[in-house]
């Protein structure tokens, strides 16, 4: 699985997406190490939040938003089976000037069939 050397590892965690009022629901968030990426350990993560998301709190709507030059994230988002919503165009600054985000997301009946 990789380099011996390089330590497997990141951080997890989830967010939420939009207000409670206007847009509820859950947004997962994955990064890893440098060196562990391609190891498919963001897949893994983000598959367990969103299956405990929907299964134990009952979340129904989990989106992914990420960077639209993030194309490892954007295969996540696929890999777990989201349809991209669309894009959210200079919503947020970055290094050189301002980031588009794409939305992905996935239902929870979605999810469980």
């Amino acid at each position: 699985m990789g380099d011996p050397g390089v330590p497997l590892g990141g951080r997890v965690g989830r967010g939420r997406s939009g207000s409670r009022r206007r847009r509820p629901g859950t947004a997962p968030a994955c990064a890893t190490k440098p060196g562990a990426e391609s190891r498919g350990l963001a897949t893994l993560a983000a598959r367990r939040i969103i299956d405990w998301a929907i299964r134990e709190r009952g979340i129904h709507r989990v989106e992914w938003h990420t960077n639209v030059a993030n194309a490892p994230s954007i295969a996540v988002a696929r890999r777990l089976g989201m349809r991209h919503d669309g894009t959210l165009r200079q919503v947020l600054p970055g290094p050189d000037g301002r980031i588009d985000l794409e939305v992905w997301s996935v239902l929870a009946p979605e999810w469980t069939a």
